[in-house]
C-alpha cells in the first residue's frame, strides 16, 4: 500500500457533503437493484447526512489540487471521510441539528416510492441487527469510548492509506478526550475484512436470519496507546 503524505486528514466543512454522499453511492448499492438513480441518490444524501447528525467529529481526506486554492469549495474533491462519534467532544465542529432535519428530508423523500420504502426496510434490518449487537457487548461489560459511524474511501483512492489516516486521527481525539475503546458496527455487505486485518477485535456477531445471509459484527480496538 502506497501512502500520499502530501494528504492530511482535514476537518469536513459543508461543502464536502455532496462529494461524501457521491462515494457512498459510488460504492454501495447491490439492495438497489431496480431502483431509480433518483432513489439511489436520496440513499446517499440520507445516510450521509444520518450519520453526520449522530456523530459528533468528521474529517475527510481530500484530492489535492493543482495550485494554492482560497476558497473550500475549490479544495479537491472528497477521496474519503470518517465520521465518528467521540465521548468528551461536547460541540461538534459542524452543525450536527442540521444534518438531523436534512437527513428526515431525504427520509421523507425515501417514502414516497415503493423502491424508496423498500430500502428504508433493508436499513430497519440493519437498526435492528445493530441493536442486538450493541446490547450483546453491553452484557459483556464492554464499553467504548468512541463509535465510528461512517468509513468510506473512493474506489479510485484504495491503495492509498486513506482509511488509515482517518482512523489514525480519529485515535489521536479520542485520547485527547481521556478514552481508550473505540468501537464500530458493521456486516458481511461492506468492506468488514480492513478491520479485522488492522487491529480490531470482533466482540459481537448476528446473522441475520434470513436468505441475504448477511451477519452483522460488532468491532472494538484498544486505542489508548498509539499504533
Amino acid at each position: 500500500m502506497q501512502t500520499d503524505n502530501s494528504r492530511t486528514a482535514a476537518p469536513f466543512t459543508g461543502a464536502d457533503f455532496y462529494g461524501v454522499a457521491s462515494i457512498f453511492d459510488e460504492i454501495w448499492g447491490w439492495e438497489l437493484e431496480g431502483a431509480a438513480q433518483a432513489e439511489r441518490a436520496r440513499l446517499a444524501l440520507f445516510y450521509t447526512a444520518a450519520a453526520l447528525a449522530s456523530g459528533n467529529w468528521a474529517r475527510v481526506v481530500r484530492e489535492q489540487p493543482a495550485a494554492p486554492v482560497d476558497d473550500l469549495d475549490d479544495a479537491g474533491r472528497v477521496l474519503a471521510f470518517l465520521c465518528a462519534d467521540i465521548k468528551g467532544i461536547e460541540t461538534p465542529a459542524y452543525d450536527r441539528a442540521g444534518y438531523a432535519r436534512l437527513a428526515l428530508f431525504y427520509r421523507q423523500a425515501l417514502e414516497e416510492t415503493a423502491a424508496g420504502r423498500e430500502i428504508l426496510d433493508f436499513y430497519a434490518r440493519i437498526e435492528a441487527v445493530n441493536a442486538d449487537l450493541l446490547g450483546q457487548l453491553r452484557s459483556r461489560a464492554m464499553g467504548w469510548d468512541a463509535e465510528l459511524k461512517l468509513l468510506i474511501t473512493a474506489p479510485a483512492a484504495r491503495g492509498r492509506g486513506c482509511a488509515g489516516m482517518l482512523t489514525r486521527a480519529c485515535f489521536e481525539d479520542v485520547r485527547a478526550n481521556r478514552g481508550r475503546w473505540c468501537m464500530l458496527l458493521t456486516d458481511t455487505h461492506c468492506a468488514w475484512q480492513y478491520y479485522e486485518q488492522t487491529g480490531w477485535s470482533q466482540d459481537a456477531r448476528r446473522p441475520w436470519g434470513d436468505d441475504s445471509g448477511i451477519t452483522g459484527f460488532a468491532y472494538r480496538k484498544d486505542v489508548g496507546r498509539r499504533d
